[in-house]
């Protein structure tokens, strides 16, 4: 099953939500509510939530982003879940490990490598 919405295309595959961003430069504080809010969804509607979201082809996000998946990531915990991050470019890793996200979430170079851990 595979979905397109928000700025996010979607695959189910199993009971992993594999989530990725459609656009190259993810900035705007609009899109990233947007973006949060179909994300919740799927949090809200699974029953254990398993998501992974693939940063592939995109090179640059703002702050906003990083917040948002810190959001996603307490409402999956909520439900007994996970979020795994995987595809980052090099440019934007530093942004995760400056500001800590390299240590509370899990993060693989590869869709695959992320979906063994499930």
């Amino acid at each position: 099953m595979s979905s397109t919405s928000s700025g996010l295309r979607i695959q189910l595959q199993g009971d992993v939500h594999v989530i990725e961003f459609r656009d190259t430069h993810v900035l705007g504080q609009m899109d990233v509510e947007k973006l949060k809010a179909e994300m919740q969804r799927l949090v809200d509607e699974a029953d254990v939530p398993k998501l992974i979201i693939s940063f592939l082809g995109v090179k640059q996000v703002s702050s906003s982003v990083l917040g948002m998946i810190i959001e996603v990531h307490k409402h999956t915990a909520e439900k007994d879940g996970a979020v795994r991050l995987c595809n980052i470019r090099k440019e934007l890793r530093k942004a995760f490990k400056i500001t800590g996200l390299d240590k509370i979430l899990k993060i693989f170079d590869t869709t695959e490598k992320a979906m063994r851990k499930f």
